[in-house]
């Protein structure tokens, strides 16, 4: 058991993280003279380094490319962004998520994308037109929130209300 002031050192602080190890653990093959190389990246290193590197940005971002370009669950239901690289666009929401352990394992999870998973596994073609649909206008639009608005002229609008009040 942990006293209050102990600290957690940062290696154990990424394992706890909430979708880390979604694509499993980072294996490798010794190369000799104390290297080995990742046998799902291809990164060759030396063998004192292997735990650190299995836990880095680039190693977990190289796991996500490859499962992506090997369509392996639960990958295959996400695309590349062709906008970002840093970026996936999920096939069945048309969502557009980062491409971290984190961020995946969070939209998983999440309502709108279990609900579309129900209602394409209920076999409504319906459904699948649908997030076509939304992912292309995804693509082609970018988010609402972003659109051009119009602002309302603030003079007009108070010189029409002085007018319609009576003098003093």
């Amino acid at each position: 058991m942990e006293a209050k002031g102990d600290k957690i050192p940062e290696e154990e602080k990424a394992e706890e993280g909430e979708g880390f190890g979604l694509l499993g653990e980072v294996h490798y093959e010794d190369i000799g003279n104390g290297k080995l190389r990742c046998l799902e990246t291809g990164h060759e290193l030396p063998s004192k380094n292997a735990q650190s590197y299995g836990n880095s940005k680039g190693c977990r971002l190289a796991l996500i490319d490859r499962a992506l370009a090997d369509k392996k669950p639960p990958l295959n239901l996400f695309e590349q962004s062709p906008i970002a690289k840093g970026k996936l666009i999920c096939k069945l929401t048309g969502d557009i998520i980062n491409k971290t352990e984190q961020h995946i394992w969070k939209h998983l999870s999440g309502k709108k994308f279990q609900k579309r998973l129900e209602e394409c596994s209920s076999g409504d073609s319906g459904a699948q037109d649908v997030t076509v649909r939304t992912k292309r206008m995804s693509i082609a639009v970018g988010p609402s929130s972003f659109a051009p608005r119009k602002k309302k002229s603030r003079l007009k609008h108070e010189s029409t209300e002085i007018e319609g009040q009576p003098e003093k």
